[in-house]
């Protein structure tokens, strides 16, 4: 694609470094301090030193039904998510429900020219069934907000947004919705799951192909702080990842795969050194993840893995399939962020 990125329209040019790169805090840092939208973001650098305007805002509340997850679409009918129709794609790593991230990640897409946006885990998602986010709560001007920023800019992206689950999900709210007949005929198909607008959810086991490359989701993993977690907090029946959902990706994938998008890192990751201090049972409850996670590799051999969870930046190869994997920090930090290549079957960082 030449010309203007996608969803960004250009406004009079600034002058700009020829050789400086641009940086993630240029994609995504607001001129001014307004809110709950600051109406356009500057790249002093990089890319013609365009300033650019933000189209689309986040969607108007009524947008989704009900503030409901609704299940407008299947995959295999939509044809943004198409094989043919995903070359590039942008891969974040944990947002934590924070609605400037998932600007962010709209913005890389936009410029990297990617046709779709991946989240590794640790969105926070939720509808407006759950009580942490109460139907009455309301922004600084005083209108209801049934939505969060973040999922409401999700599903306002202009290019797809596909949300692996990790820990910290709302997980009552992903429950029910798995519970809707409608909902379980489309998850036995094996591909990922609408939630409404742009948004799709990769639940556990669910795989695609997109540019001719099998790709596949394997999200979850073990709260390193529940046990002194905010008891409002603790969904650890749904958080984790089981053997189960393994089985699920080895079946989905008979022909094994060529990237493998998880939330936690595979056992065969050496590069994150340790982690927080816990009690021995919840480190049991972590190894197991990652031995189930190991399996999945041994068993679908991906040539490229990306996980986030650990809040750090690591880039290694593993066994036994020499699999890349790309270990996303967190929340724009560096490392938060990679764009993949699947017709090169190559990725990189995008760098703060």
């Amino acid at each position: 694609m030449s010309g203007v990125a996608r969803g960004l329209v250009p406004a009079a040019p600034v002058p700009a470094a020829a050789d400086t790169p641009l940086r993630l805090v240029d994609l995504i840092l607001p001129t001014g301090l307004s809110w709950p939208d600051p109406g356009g973001l500057v790249m002093p650098r990089g890319y013609g030193g365009r300033v650019t305007a933000w189209p689309p805002p986040p969607a108007p509340v009524g947008d989704f039904a009900e503030f409901r997850f609704a299940p407008e679409r299947a995959w295999e009918d939509a044809p943004d998510v198409a094989d043919g129709a995903v070359r590039r794609v942008v891969v974040v790593g944990d947002v934590h429900s924070e609605g400037l991230w998932v600007r962010g990640a709209v913005h890389i897409a936009a410029f990297e020219e990617c046709d779709a946006v991946v989240q590794v885990g640790d969105f926070w998602l939720q509808d407006g069934s759950s009580t942490l986010w109460p139907p009455q709560r309301m922004n600084l001007s005083g209108e209801p907000v049934p939505w969060p920023d973040a999922m409401r800019r999700a599903m306002s992206s202009p290019v797809p947004f596909i949300v692996l689950d990790g820990n910290h999900e709302v997980w009552p709210c992903l429950d029910r919705y798995l519970e809707r007949p409608e909902v379980a005929e489309l998850r036995s198909a094996g591909r990922p799951v609408h939630l409404g607008g742009s948004l799709w959810w990769a639940d556990r086991g669910s795989t695609w192909t997109w540019a001719g490359r099998r790709c596949g989701a394997l999200g979850g993993a073990v709260s390193p702080d529940k046990y002194f977690a905010n008891p409002a907090y603790r969904w650890p029946d749904s958080e984790a990842p089981t053997w189960t959902d393994q089985r699920r990706l080895v079946a989905n994938a008979p022909d094994g795969l060529d990237v493998l998008f998880t939330h936690d890192a595979p056992g065969g990751v050496a590069g994150l050194g340790e982690g927080m201090p816990v009690p021995a049972w919840i480190a049991a409850e972590c190894a197991d993840v990652k031995d189930l996670l190991q399996a999945a590799v041994a068993a679908t051999r991906p040539r490229l893995l990306f996980h986030g969870h650990w809040h750090r930046r690591n880039h290694e190869h593993i066994r036994p399939a020499d699999t890349e994997v790309y270990g996303l920090n967190h929340e724009g930090r560096s490392g938060w962020a990679a764009v993949l290549d699947l017709k090169q079957m190559h990725a990189h960082w995008i760098e703060p």
